[in-house]
């Protein structure tokens, strides 16, 4: 009810009201999900794939428009780098203020909330774009490609990445989900992986 987008990619939620995004921007709900309204005013991007909330702060990944940022629940959006507004991002995390996005053109960190970018490759291949899935871990990042990469992670704030591929038989990754100690991937081949 209120969603005219039928394409949600995810959903989070901050205090009371639940946040979807869909393949047509932002819909917020404050009655668990009876009914929706938009809650993207300046934000450029219709296809939000991923959001992260941390605290009042939401982080929306989105196709051709990279990482924008509200600081007032989702009411209104901004891009503090206008260089990251021209990336297309599929994921975003966030890490104790460090801020991580990644998309066609690998991974992207923030030491400073979003307000700048540099690219944080090391040890993720010669080609490492396309990157699908992005967790925050209690020691460190994971972070997963759809296109072959398989899964990486990293403990030191990204500045190396090293490739995780024991029992794991299909690389093509799209998504990532940690819950404890216990973290699964779900593959573009319809294969779920799980480690405890």
């Amino acid at each position: 009810n209120g969603i005219y987008h039928n394409e949600g990619k995810a959903i989070s939620k901050i205090c009371n009201n639940l946040n979807i995004a869909t393949g047509g921007g932002i819909y917020q709900s404050n009655n668990e999900g009876s009914s929706w309204f938009r809650t993207d005013t300046g934000l450029a991007a219709a296809y939000v794939y991923d959001l992260f909330i941390d605290g009042q702060n939401i982080f929306a990944a989105s196709e051709g428009n990279g990482v924008s940022i509200s600081t007032d629940g989702g009411e209104t959006w901004s891009y503090p780098d206008s260089a990251m507004a021209s990336q297309s991002s599929q994921a975003v995390v966030v890490k104790n203020n460090s801020v991580f996005a990644g998309g066609t053109e690998g991974i992207l960190y923030s030491s400073n909330y979003g307000i700048s970018w540099i690219p944080k490759n090391n040890g993720r291949g010669s080609s490492p774009s396309h990157l699908s899935s992005l967790v925050a871990t209690a020691n460190g990042i994971l972070a997963s490609s759809s296109f072959g990469g398989g899964l990486n992670y990293s403990n030191n704030n990204g500045n190396y990445w090293s490739t995780i591929t024991s029992g794991i038989t299909d690389y093509s990754i799209e998504r990532i989900a940690v819950n404890g100690d216990t973290a699964f991937i779900c593959t573009y081949n319809d294969r779920i992986f799980r480690s405890t």
